[in-house]
């Protein structure tokens, strides 16, 4: 039994290496990888039956067979859905604007 113990200690002793670099490892893994981009998000589209409300909801479809959850949030159009943008607290990330839209905005709200 002393023996066995012996071994153990051992093979303890010169393994022990391994602690140190296993957790380097798993520390560099977590710094390194970038966390999954999220499977969810909200989208401003325009009227009820209007084009860009009929434009969103197939791209919703499309996107739920990839897992992805978009909820639609229904808009008088692309001008309030401008402002919804602009909005921090609004929860909207995405919106389907006008073409040109964002030439009445200023340089500082574009970059937001």
């Amino acid at each position: 039994m002393n023996r066995i113990l012996q071994d153990i200690t051992i093979m303890l002793r010169a393994n022990l290496w391994l602690v140190p670099v296993l957790g380097a490892l798993v520390a560099a893994l977590f710094y390194f990888v970038a966390p999954p981009p999220p499977m969810q998000a909200t989208m401003s589209t325009g009227g009820v039956g209007g084009g860009y409300a009929h434009f969103a909801e197939q791209l919703r479809a499309e996107l739920a067979k990839e897992g992805f959850e978009l909820k639609l949030v229904n808009s008088t159009g692309s001008r309030e859905n401008t402002e919804r943008l602009l909005d921090h607290n609004s929860g909207v990330q995405l919106a389907l604007l006008q073409s040109g839209q964002e030439l009445e905005l200023d340089e500082k709200q574009r970059s937001s």
